[in-house]
């Protein structure tokens, strides 16, 4: 696991994070305990290196906005809330007929057909785990180095090849060598992403 990393990555950037108009505080990082009763409370996993992040220091957008989530002091409807806005993202551009994902077959001509055939096919897709703001990590697979996707509804930008590229471009630090050059194809968010297999 890469701690170090982290842990260096954080007191490389604590600083100019603490000093921004929208404040970040660095709180004790969470426990083993505090994880598993997260991943079982909200049905999810944490990505191997999002976790070692989280272990390190927990960053902390102040008064539960759009920064980074407090995975240990925010209501849990709220945390659900943020895991759940991706997929809703997605659902509000098919009702509003800008978006249907060619491999779902022929789009109904029905809204309530359309929106029930889309939220069952988005069941099986990979979970999405926030990290700041609209920035989101895949759970699939389960292991280090997914990419870091920026989603706002359809809207989709790589914002990193894996969790350390995000964060070296988004606050200006110093990837490690061995950061992804390139993205890992994650199915459905990829797509989106690249813009393939869209209508």
């Amino acid at each position: 696991m890469n701690a170090v990393y982290y842990a260096n990555a954080i007191a490389e950037l604590g600083p100019d994070l603490t000093r921004r108009k929208r404040p970040v505080e660095f709180r004790p990082g969470l426990t083993g305990e505090e994880v598993a009763r997260l991943e079982q409370e909200l049905g999810i996993r944490f990505p191997p290196d999002l976790r070692a992040l989280l272990s390190v220091a927990l960053p902390v957008s102040p008064n539960f906005g759009p920064g980074f989530p407090d995975w240990r002091s925010a209501p849990a409807w709220y945390l659900r809330d943020r895991l759940e806005d991706p997929i809703e993202g997605v659902l509000f551009d098919v009702e509003s007929g800008s978006f249907w994902y060619e491999p779902w077959g022929v789009r109904p001509a029905g809204m309530a057909e359309a929106l029930s055939k889309a939220r069952a096919a988005l069941a099986g897709v990979p979970r999405l785990i926030p990290i700041r703001g609209h920035a989101y990590i895949p759970v699939e697979p389960l292991e280090e180095g997914n990419p870091v996707f920026s989603i706002v509804q359809t809207d989709i930008i790589l914002a990193g090849n894996d969790l350390p590229g995000y964060l070296a471009s988004r606050f200006h630090g110093n990837p490690p060598s061995w950061a992804r050059s390139t993205a890992k194809w994650i199915p459905f968010w990829s797509d989106i992403e690249s813009g393939s297999s869209t209508e």
